[in-house]
C-alpha cells in the first residue's frame, strides 16, 4: 500500500486492533517476519445538553456569571474539558474563548 495514512471503517466507540508489518525500500519484497499490533481507541464524543440560566438583577448592578458553576447541568463528566465562546461562530472557529 506505500502509505503513511489509513481511514479506518470503524465509526463506532471502541477498540480495534490492526498490525503493522514492514518492506524494505531498498530490496522489494524483503517483508518482515513480525506483526507489531497497533490499537485504535475510538471515544465516543460528549453529548452536551442546552440550558437556558436565568438570572434577576437590580438596574445597574453588575452581573458575575461563573460558567464553570453550570458545567454539570450541562454534562455530568468530570473528565470532560469546557470550554466557553460569545458566538457560535467563535465557537466554531476555536477563537475569542471567554476563558
Amino acid at each position: 500500500m506505500n502509505s503513511t495514512s489509513y481511514t479506518s471503517p470503524e465509526n463506532t466507540a471502541g477498540v480495534f486492533t490492526y498490525y503493522l508489518e514492514t518492506e524494505s525500500i531498498e530490496f522489494p519484497g524483503c517483508v518482515s517476519t513480525q506483526r507489531v499490533p497497533i490499537q485504535l481507541t475510538i471515544v465516543a464524543s460528549p453529548v452536551v445538553t442546552d440550558s437556558q440560566i436565568e438570572f434577576c438583577i437590580d438596574n445597574g448592578a453588575a452581573l458575575e456569571i461563573v460558567f464553570a458553576d453550570y458545567n454539570s447541568d450541562l454534562n455530568g463528566n468530570s473528565n470532560n474539558v469546557f470550554r466557553y465562546f460569545g458566538s457560535l461562530t467563535d465557537a466554531e472557529s476555536l477563537q475569542n474563548e471567554i476563558f
